[in-house]
């Protein structure tokens, strides 16, 4: 059975852009390697509607960064996104479940310019690893900072593309 992963339509309540759109969802659509043989459900196109000069600046996503570790390659997830107020509307799925390729554990400290992936702290090329994490997960760079900007996080990146490498 797939676990979920319910992807944010909006950015969090402590983020510089709290309640603005993240565009995930199209992020992840972009990013589905098969997105070419899927057909996007149409009471989805009621809920994100971009014009498509929009679409084609969005950065694909290809991971997640969660908290906890729940996930390991070979797991399945279903994608999914709130139909209206989180945790208070019905979860609409956006795609077929989706095969997790990798996964990487991950701390982010921020503040101190670090980034622990699998047990291996990154300092000195810590900017080129946040463009690459942020960019990755379908982010500017000054968002996903801005979304981390805690003292330590400590969690899992979720990855269903098989380019990705960190």
């Amino acid at each position: 059975m797939a676990k979920v992963i319910i992807l944010s339509r909006k950015f969090p309540a402590y983020h510089k852009k709290a309640g603005k759109d993240t565009y995930f969802v199209e992020g992840f659509l972009k990013g589905l390697p098969e997105i070419e043989n899927y057909k996007v459900p149409t009471d989805l196109f009621s809920e994100i509607s971009l014009a498509l000069d929009i679409w084609q600046t969005l950065m694909p996503k290809y991971h997640t960064i969660r908290a906890g570790k729940r996930f390991k390659p070979g797991d399945k997830f279903s994608p999914r996104i709130w139909a209206g107020k989180p945790y208070r509307s019905k979860q609409i799925i956006i795609a077929p479940d989706i095969e997790v390729k990798k996964t990487w554990d991950i701390e982010i400290a921020i503040g101190m310019e670090g980034i622990n992936l699998n047990g291996d702290w990154y300092f000195e090329h810590y900017k080129e690893l946040l463009n690459t994490l942020s960019e990755n997960d379908g982010l500017s760079v000054e968002d996903f900072e801005s979304w981390f900007n805690k003292p330590s996080f400590v969690g899992q990146i979720i990855c269903w593309n098989e380019k990705v490498q960190y």
